[in-house]
């Protein structure tokens, strides 16, 4: 969800992990699907920290372009029929532009260390991840923000930016049980996290 015209920012993350252990300086990682999810699973930490925005990129932030990108690769999965890895296809009809650095870190010890890194900040969530995917606010976990953010995300998002003294963004306005809410255009910090945890 987008808050055009109305000051106020989110930001957003999304950080995928795998089952690691570490032998020496190598990481290893299990994931729940095979190898093959935890390649993915790299691909998609490297996009999160190599995707950048071009100038001529106006109608995208390096957050939501990372989320297209990825929800490109999530969408495709293992549908794709020349069973070649759809980072590249999903590339070109996002607009990212440097394919080639996110798939070089995915093949390298980088890859590793980044999806390592992502693993390391979902498991110090408190309390620990219970269900995939795990949403959070605020960098904190909330059971009854976690439910309605499964089912209705965009009323999640409008019941956190509430703040008594300031305005509603107009896309909360039409959301059901949002519009009575108010929000703060000053919550620069919102930290809508969506984490996966694959087993």
């Amino acid at each position: 969800m987008m808050f055009q015209n109305t000051g106020t920012t989110m930001s957003q993350k999304t950080r995928k992990i795998a089952h690691y252990t570490t032998l020496g300086a190598d990481v290893q990682f299990t994931c729940h699907h095979g190898p093959n999810e935890c390649y993915g699973n790299k691909v998609q930490a490297c996009a999160i920290d190599h995707i950048q925005v071009n100038s001529y990129q106006k109608e995208n932030t390096r957050e939501s372009l990372t989320l297209e990108f990825i929800n490109c690769l999530m969408k495709i999965g293992n549908n794709f029929p020349d069973s070649i890895y759809p980072g590249e296809k999903c590339a070109r009809e996002t607009g990212v532009t440097n394919w080639d650095n996110i798939e070089r870190c995915a093949n390298s010890t980088e890859g590793s260390k980044s999806l390592q890194r992502f693993g390391d900040l979902t498991n110090s969530l408190q309390p620990g991840l219970t269900s995939v995917p795990t949403i959070t606010f605020r960098q904190k976990y909330d059971h009854d923000a976690q439910q309605l953010a499964l089912t209705h995300f965009g009323a999640a998002l409008c019941k956190q930016l509430a703040d008594p003294s300031s305005k509603l963004p107009t896309e909360c306005s039409s959301i059901p049980g949002a519009a009575a809410e108010k929000s703060s255009a000053l919550f620069a910090i919102l930290g809508a996290i969506l984490l996966s945890r694959f087993f």
